[in-house]
This record gives structure tokens, C-alpha cells and sequence, in this order.
């Protein structure tokens, strides 16, 4: 960097460049404060010498707009990204990609604004010009309609994700036939939809089809198996099918154990999973709590090592059961990992949660559970 500003000085293009490289570095890292401050120097320096209407200043405002929307301040990303649609329509004209991806900006950050309806439109606009560009065949439309249907389930519009998915699912196997792994991509997409609308024995129709997609070459997508059957083990959960949600989520855990380091956050989420299943399974209750002990002592490993909090969160190193029968402490040992986990490693809330209410079961059904 210094070498660039020594040679051009500080209001070069070259100079420009390497600020936009550097932000969209640090925004890679999760660095969102130094991500802004370089963008906007790019930014600065492309206005001066291209002027208000150039693509590189458009580029520059959509960048920003993205980290704005990332960190929260969606008026702010909303604004970069409108000006950056402003000067593509002006520059490339209404039919081109690069208005279509602001249309898709403009979409996310209205659906982080909770304006649904207007993210839906902003999202249709986008696609329908992505669809006029590539033609009927092609398969970056796959990738447009799953990543828009991926956004619109995590908003919980569940048939307008629906109906996107099943448009990608449509274009990739007219693209790469029946059994393509890319198909396996969205038949889990569409069953994670399912799952999440409650509607489980879709789910795991669509799970099940995903599975197939990847039979055929089982060691390169070891991973995507793994995730299918905790998917698959969530939905007969889902279910109160608690003994086939046992065996399943124990196929995932067989396979990561293989695939993954042996504390891996992913292994511990597993045990948690086998040790909620357990837990409503008459005469499983001393094995519910061994996976869940083992469960929790790696979620702890994994969260960040420089929280002073956790030693006095967890005082007695991942021993959960300090006595037996003392199921209050168990319980408040795990409300504390769960305050620690919705500050720093959210993806483990959920499981927490469920650690929590198996306790209060078998403290409600059981008075004596023998520990080591």
C-alpha cells in the first residue's frame, strides 16, 4: 500500500484499486469497521477522476451498501445501493446484469428491513432480467432462483422460497440430469423449507431424494451426507419419532467422527442431538446425559478462548453434574453455556435450549441417575 501512494501518490486509480482490494479483504475477515473506511476512500478517489455517473463509482457505492447491510444500518446500505442503481440504469441501461444484482441488493436489505413485499419485488425484477440475459437454459439461473429462495426461507416467506427453489430445481436437472449433485444442493434446500413450514413428511421426501444425488459418490461428499442425516434426524424429531431420529443423527455422527477433527463443533452438536433423543426414550435417561456431557464440554472448547467469562461460567472444567440428582445445578449450568453461546456462538442456541428441557423432563420423572 505504501509503495502504490509513494509511486502514484494518493489520488490515483491504481491507489483506488488497491483501497477496494483491501476492504473487501478485511470485509471477508468480518473487519466491517476497516472495510467501510477503505471503500470510502476508494470511493472518493473514483468519484474525483471518473465523476458522479462511472461504473467504478457504482461499484464502490454497492460494496458499501453490502458491509452496511452486514453490520445493521440498513438506511445507509439502502442509499449506496440505490445510487449505485441509479448511475447503472443510466450507464448500462435497465436490461443489463449489473442493475439486475442491484435489484438483488435492494432485495436484501428491504427483507432486513422486514419490507417483504418489496424485497419480493426488488428480487423478481432481478431475476426476471438475469432470465432475459443467459436465456431459458442456462445454468447461472439455477444459482439466481436458490440463493433468492434460500433468502426469502430464512425470511420465513416459505412459498415464494418454494417457488424459487423448485424454479432452481427445474433448471439444474434440465442443466446436469436427474442425479447431479448440484439437484442434491436443492433437494435439501427445498426440504429444509418443508421442515421449517412443519410439514416433515415433505421434508424428508426431499431429503431422501438428496441422498440418492450423492450415493453415487459417497466419499467426495462425505460432509453433504453428514448434514442430510442430521437434517433428516431433525425431522423425524420434529416428529416425536424419537428412536428414528436417534439412529439417523448417530449415522451423521459416524461420519464426522471420521471426517472431522475429534472436537469439532459439528461432533458436539451431534452428541447434543443424540442425547435429546435419548432423553424421551424410556430407560436411555443415564445415556442422554453422558452424550449430552460430551456434547457441551466440546461446545465449550470451541467457543473463543479468551473469555474470561467462561471460567466463571464453568468453574468445575465441563463437569455439568456437580452431584447426583442435583439437576437444578445441571440446568443452570447449561442456561449459563446458553447466555455464553447466544453472545458469541449462536448456532449452538438452539441445541442448548433443548439440553434445558430434556433436563427439566427427567428432573420432573427421575430421582436418582448415577454420573461417573
Amino acid at each position: 500500500m505504501v509503495l502504490y501512494k509513494d509511486f502514484y501518490g494518493d489520488d490515483h486509480t491504481f491507489t483506488a484499486v488497491v483501497y477496494h482490494t483491501l476492504a473487501k479483504i478485511y470485509k471477508n475477515m468480518g473487519n466491517y469497521k476497516e472495510s467501510l473506511e477503505y471503500y470510502q476512500k476508494d470511493l472518493a478517489i473514483t468519484k474525483k477522476f471518473y465523476g458522479e455517473l462511472h461504473p467504478e463509482v457504482s461499484t464502490s457505492y454497492y460494496w458499501m451498501g453490502i458491509v452496511f447491510r452486514i453490520i445493521g444500518l440498513t438506511q445507509q446500505a439502502y442509499d449506496c445501493i440505490m445510487k449505485s442503481l441509479e448511475i447503472d440504469l443510466k450507464y448500462f441501461g435497465e436490461n443489463s446484469l449489473q442493475v439486475a444484482s442491484d435489484y438483488h441488493g435492494l432485495g436484501r436489505v428491504s427483507l432486513a428491513c422486514g419490507k417483504k413485499t418489496e424485497a419480493l419485488n426488488y428480487f423478481n425484477k432481478s431475476n426476471l432480467l438475469k432470465k432475459k440475459y443467459y436465456g431459458e437454459d442456462h445454468p447461472r439461473l439455477s444459482r439466481t432462483f436458490f440463493f433468492t429462495g434460500i433468502q426469502l426461507r430464512d425470511s420465513e416467506m416459505y412459498p415464494e422460497a418454494l417457488e424459487n427453489l423448485l424454479k432452481a430445481l427445474f433448471f439444474d436437472k434440465k442443466c446436469f440430469g436427474e442425479e447431479h449433485p448440484r439437484v442434491g444442493r436443492v433437494y435439501r434446500a427445498v426440504g429444509n423449507t418443508y421442515n421449517n413450514k412443519g410439514e416433515y413428511t415433505l421434508a424428508l421426501q426431499y431429503y431422501n431424494l438428496a441422498l440418492k444425488t450423492y450415493s453415487t459418490d459417497c466419499e467426495h461428499h462425505s460432509n453433504e451426507i453428514q448434514e442430510l442425516y442430521r437434517n433428516i434426524g431433525n425431522a423425524y424429531y420434529n416428529q416425536d419419532d424419537f428412536k428414528k431420529a436417534q439412529e439417523t443423527y448417530e449415522k451423521a455422527l459416524e461420519i464426522a467422527i471420521k471426517n472431522k477433527v475429534p472436537n469439532h463443533s459439528s461432533i458436539g452438536n451431534l452428541y447434543i442431538d443424540i442425547g435429546n433423543c435419548l432423553g424421551y426414550i424410556p430407560g436411555n435417561e443415564e445415556k442422554a446425559v453422558q452424550n449430552l456431557q460430551k456434547g457441551i464440554r466440546i461446545i465449550i472448547k470451541n467457543l473463543p478462548k479468551d473469555r474470561l467469562i467462561l471460567t466463571d461460567f464453568f468453574s468445575s472444567q465441563g463437569n455439568i453434574f456437580k452431584s447426583v440428582k442435583d439437576f437444578s445445578r445441571a440446568k443452570r449450568e447449561f442456561e449459563r453455556a446458553l447466555l455464553i453461546c447466544k453472545k458469541y456462538d449462536k448456532k449452538n442456541v438452539e441445541n442448548l435450549e433443548l439440553c434445558i428441557k430434556i433436563l427439566e423432563k427427567m428432573q420432573a420423572q427421575l430421582s436418582y441417575i448415577p454420573i461417573e
